[in-house]
């Protein structure tokens, strides 16, 4: 990697980071797109997960007295039973599926609230939030048998 092209990662790492603080959102699907646009799914999907891992990490760190580890173990349980779930699938989809589901996923914004009553505390809500998460972030990276 280039000099110039370090410095154009770093910018293209932090219009985004900055998108999220203004808006509350937004910044990691533009981070994506950005990465779509230079390396494979497999590759973005890698490397836009180091980098959020790496904030969250940290702040996960500093916060570590106020966390509720029941939750974060049940929704560890909606992980690894994605992961799993995902392993007897051979599908990795293309960038240009990639960036659909990018462009369609902000639209769950305006889900009416009734539909859906969540509440970390409750079970179902925990292992249902984690599941489609890490499917959606496991599935670009499994490689083809």
């Amino acid at each position: 990697m280039t000099l110039l092209m370090g410095f154009a990662f770093v910018g293209v790492v932090f219009f985004p980071s900055m998108l999220s603080g203004v808006f509350g959102m937004a910044g990691g699907l533009v981070f994506l797109w950005f990465l779509l646009v230079i390396f494979p799914p497999r590759s973005a999907m890698a490397v836009h997960g180091v980098i959020p891992l790496t904030s969250n990490a940290s702040r996960a760190w500093l916060s570590r007295r106020f966390i509720v580890w029941r939750i974060v173990a049940l929704m560890a349980l909606g992980v690894l039973s994605a992961a799993g779930l995902l392993r007897l699938f051979n599908y990795t989809p293309n960038a240009a599926t990639v960036s659909l589901l990018i462009g369609l996923l902000p639209i769950l914004v305006w889900t009416p609230k009734h539909w859906f009553q969540l509440d970390a505390h409750r079970a179902s809500t925990r292992f249902a939030a984690a599941s489609p998460r890490a499917a959606s972030r496991l599935l670009p990276g499994y490689p083809a048998r």
